[in-house]
């Protein structure tokens, strides 16, 4: 049994494309939203909070997986749940490879 195992993980790079891609998003349905990426551990690795947004009802959570590996999430709150789970999946979608969950 090994004792070690690769793993994919998100870097800053790809966090701030996540993020930038859900920023177009947001400004192009014209809502106002928190955006957190993290990696697989829970970590924030960026943020923004596009003017305006003040309210959260956390619906717009989804996991960031490539090639079947955890390596990071999005969070997105402040507009309605249904723009969150929007403005989550076209950031998730700007990283190559992810699983894309527009579908879902």
């Amino acid at each position: 049994m090994a004792e070690t195992r690769q793993h994919l993980a998100l870097t800053y790079e790809g966090a701030a494309t996540v993020l930038a891609a859900a920023v177009r998003r947001t400004e192009e349905i014209g809502a106002r939203q928190c955006i957190a990426v993290t990696d697989d551990g829970g970590y924030l690795l960026a943020f923004g909070r596009t003017d305006g947004g003040k309210a959260t009802n956390l619906r717009g959570g989804l996991p960031i997986v490539v090639d079947g590996h955890l390596i990071g999430a999005i969070g997105v709150g402040s507009g309605t749940g249904e723009q969150d789970v929007e403005v989550a999946a076209a950031g998730v979608a700007a990283l190559a490879g992810a699983k894309d969950w527009t579908n879902e």
